[in-house]
């Protein structure tokens, strides 16, 4: 069943009504470090609403995304630990081979060769997300960058254009003041949705250029962490900026650009 989901027609038909895309310009020098025993985490930016493109191409897709890496490479999507507590959802994310985010998860997945792949922004970053907005919460986050170092993981950042544009959004100050104190009771963002996907902008997703960790040369293990999450935020800044005039919609284009806001 989840073979069928994952390879079949449903995951096509998917892919061909959002007008999904992956583009791997870096191909090359991730399936020769897979060759050589090279560990990677997938930070896939933005969150938007339900973080479309990382739904499609690392779970419901994943055996197709698979094939793309020529097998070299698994995924498994982290999510967090509560959606694994509500019934139905519970099932429907194990089946399509979610996990919890969580550190010894990290480890347990690179010590088998699986690649997780990490939304770093999160619910919180749901907030933010507009037409042509790339607001990324990212300055606090370091998670998932400590994880990597600790595993000797190499980062590959991942920007989807199109995504914010994929799920009508409710937006007004009043909404937003609701949302903050939602936030504070429930601990995670709660964005007020029209519950559907529509194809006004096909969805880009690139994948970037594996990120080796710093040397321990470059300090304590700390200090390397702050390093390496430094040199990651710059590449996915330079990713956004060589990849939008290609790939970015038009709100996109005409917004303010990439920002890391908190």
């Amino acid at each position: 069943m989840s073979s069928w989901l994952g390879k079949g027609a449903w995951a096509d038909a998917i892919i061909k009504y959002l007008g999904a895309n992956i583009h791997t310009p870096h191909l090359g020098d991730i399936t020769r470090q897979a060759r050589n025993g090279g560990r990677f985490v997938f930070a896939v930016h933005p969150h938007s609403i339900f973080g479309v493109s990382a739904l499609v191409h690392f779970a419901l897709a994943r055996l197709i995304t698979r094939k793309l890496f020529h097998n070299l490479l698994d995924f498994r999507v982290l999510t967090i630990n509560m959606n694994f507590v509500i019934p139905l959802l519970r099932e429907y994310l194990m089946a399509r081979g979610f996990v919890c985010a969580d550190p010894q998860t990290f480890t347990d997945l690179l010590n088998r060769g699986i690649s997780p792949v990490i939304v770093p922004g999160g619910s919180e970053e749901t907030l933010f997300a507009y037409p042509g907005s790339a607001d990324l919460v990212i300055n606090k986050r370091l998670g998932f960058v400590r994880e990597a170092l600790r595993n000797n993981a190499s980062l590959i950042p991942v920007y989807c254009f199109g995504d914010n544009e994929a799920v009508p959004v409710i937006r007004s100050d009043r909404y937003l003041r609701f949302q903050r104190w939602l936030q504070k009771f429930l601990t995670f963002a709660t964005p007020i949705i029209i519950v559907f996907f529509k194809r006004a902008v096909p969805l880009h997703m690139v994948v970037g250029q594996p990120l080796s960790p710093p040397p321990e040369s470059a300090g304590s293990f700390e200090e390397r962490v702050v390093l390496y999450h430094s040199q990651y935020k710059a590449a996915l800044e330079s990713l956004f900026k060589n990849f939008l005039p290609l790939y970015g919609t038009p709100a996109e284009k005409s917004g303010p650009g990439i920002r890391f806001i908190k």
